[in-house]
This record gives structure tokens, C-alpha cells and sequence, in this order.
């Protein structure tokens, strides 16, 4: 864990640990009806029987699942813009930093934000989920990181 030095500007947004789990579990269902009726389509179209299902297939629905919905929470718990860059905090503690200079651009999606920015010699994305985010927070976040990228150029 890095220690955050503060800094004259500093923005956050955080994300609500009770909406977290909400949405991460909306996330799961939708995976798991969306996994199910592809198995059942596929099933139906081979002309194979619905039942027994087979043990490897109940896995690989619960296993990938569980790893999209982890994926999309293991930026953190709240995003930071200082002056110079920007620090992903899980709690207090800093996991991740991205300088502002090193920012190539921002998409901003309906349920996520990535970031692009040059690592050495490499192109590196981080992308961060709407999960955990309220509607007006997100907005704000969106326009704000849009925003921070364009001035830091100028």
C-alpha cells in the first residue's frame, strides 16, 4: 500500500458499500440467467436432453461468474484526483496511481470508465465499474474525469 501525500486540489468519489453489493449482485444474477439460457438454447438445438446438467457446466457458470463480478469491483472503493494524478483507494489505503501526464484519454461508458495512459513503453488501460456508484455520482465522476484529462493537457 502507497501512502497519499496530500496535495492543494483533491477531488473524490466513493463508492456505497450497501449500492456495491446491489449492484454486484444484479451483475451476478444477469450473468447467471444469461449463462442458463444459453445453455438451455444450445441444449434445445442439439436436440440433447435439459437434464441431468453436467457438473462441469453448473462450475464454469458459478466460477466465471464470480470472477466477472470480482473483475469489476478490484479497482477499489473510491477514486481521487490530485493535481498530479489519480489515486485509486481501497479504504485508506492507495492501490493504484496514475499520473496526469501519462493520461492518454477517458471513455466514459454507461457502467464504466476506462482510463488510458502510457506505462514505459506500453499502453495500459484501468477500467472502472459503475458498481457501488449512485446515478448522480457517476454523472459527476464522468464529466469530471473527462474534464481532468482535458485540462491537464492544456
Amino acid at each position: 500500500m502507497i501512502p497519499t501525500a496530500p496535495e492543494a486540489s483533491e477531488t473524490r468519489f466513493q463508492t456505497d458499500p450497501r449500492l456495491r453489493r446491489i449492484h454486484m449482485l444484479q451483475l451476478g444474477t444477469k450473468l447467471i440467467c444469461l449463462a442458463a439460457a444459453t445453455y438451455i438454447l444450445l441444449r434445445l438445438i442439439r436436440g440433447r436432453p435439459l437434464y441431468p446438467i453436467p457438473v462441469v457446466t453448473f462450475t464454469v457458470f458459478i466460477v466465471l461468474g464470480a470472477l466477472v463480478c470480482r473483475m469489476r469491483v478490484a479497482w477499489g472503493t473510491s477514486v481521487v484526483f490530485l493535481d498530479s494524478e489519480v489515486a485509486l483507494l481501497r479504504g485508506q489505503s492507495t492501490i493504484f496511481r496514475i499520473q496526469r501526464r501519462s493520461i492518454q484519454k477517458v471513455q466514459c461508458k454507461k457502467d464504466s470508465i476506462t482510463f488510458k495512459y502510457h506505462a514505459g513503453d506500453f499502453s495500459r488501460s484501468k477500467v472502472i465499474g459503475r458498481e457501488g456508484f449512485p446515478d448522480g455520482v457517476w454523472q459527476r465522476f464522468s464529466d469530471y474525469a473527462t474534464q481532468y484529462v482535458g485540462v491537464g493537457e492544456a
